[in-house]
C-alpha cells in the first residue's frame, strides 16, 4: 500500500504502525521511522518481530486481536529498533477489518508521556 493511502497518518504525533493478518508492515507514518530509526521503504512485508526487537509480546497481542476481534492497551511495552535502545513504549492495539482483508493498527507513544498515579485504598 502506498503511504499516499494513509494521508491522514501521515501527520499524527504518535507512531503508527499498520500490520496486515500475518503481522508483516504494511504502512509505517514517519513519526514511527523516526521513533524506530528505520525506513518504511526497507521494511515493507517485512514481519514486525524480523524488524523490531522485543516485538514478540506486540506479535502475541496482535495475533490474540485478530483472533477475538478486539482491541488492546498495553502500557509499559519494551521494544527497540535501529540502533535504538529499547523503549518504554504505551501501545494501542486495534483490529481492522474491511472484508476481506484483516489489518491490525498499532499506536505507539512514549510510556514516559503518561503519568502512573497509584492511589492506596483503606
Amino acid at each position: 500500500m502506498a503511504a499516499s493511502s494513509f494521508g491522514g497518518l501521515e501527520f499524527l504525533s504518535s507512531a503508527v504502525v499498520l500490520l496486515d493478518r500475518d503481522l508483516s508492515i504494511l504502512y509505517l507514518n514517519p513519526t514511527a521511522e523516526q521513533l524506530f530509526e528505520i525506513s518504511r521503504n526497507h521494511v515493507m512485508h517485512m514481519p514486525i518481530e524480523q524488524v523490531l526487537y522485543g516485538a514478540e509480546a506486540l506479535a502475541t497481542r496482535a495475533r490474540h486481536a485478530l483472533n477475538v476481534q478486539s482491541g488492546y492497551l498495553e502500557h509499559e511495552v519494551h521494544i527497540g529498533g535501529g540502533h535504538h535502545p529499547m523503549l518504554q513504549l504505551s501501545c494501542t492495539i486495534t483490529p481492522i477489518e474491511l472484508d476481506p482483508f484483516h489489518y491490525v493498527c498499532c499506536k505507539i507513544r512514549h510510556a514516559s508521556r503518561f503519568v502512573r498515579i497509584d492511589v492506596a485504598t483503606q
